[in-house]
């Protein structure tokens, strides 16, 4: 796995974070992804990614990340991941996509 923190986006790219959680089951997780504007279906500005999960295991694995779609212009720029244990910041990182280089 290579981590990296500028990625060099086409369409079909995902990016994101593994986390490992440990002696976490049962607890709450919580996620927010802040990415560039770009329109939704009705033509509004697409809100921040948010949702929530309950650990179901003591040994647990969490990706959060995206999968860059079309139109790719619009996807570019920063795209921070944000992830809470129990409401405490656990994981926080700004991933800024570019166009991918032939």
């Amino acid at each position: 796995m290579e981590i990296a923190h500028t990625i060099q986006a086409e369409i079909g790219t995902e990016f994101g974070y593994l986390l490992k959680i440990r002696k976490g089951k049962g607890k709450k997780l919580e996620f927010r992804i802040i990415h560039p504007p770009f329109k939704d279906e009705q033509g509004n500005i697409a809100p921040d990614f948010t949702g929530e999960y309950y650990v179901n295991s003591n040994d647990y694995s969490f990706f959060l990340g995206d999968c860059v779609w079309e139109p790719l212009e619009d996807k570019l720029g920063p795209w921070r991941l944000i992830t809470y244990l129990e409401g405490q910041v656990i994981a926080d990182k700004t991933l800024e996509l570019v166009r991918k280089i032939d």
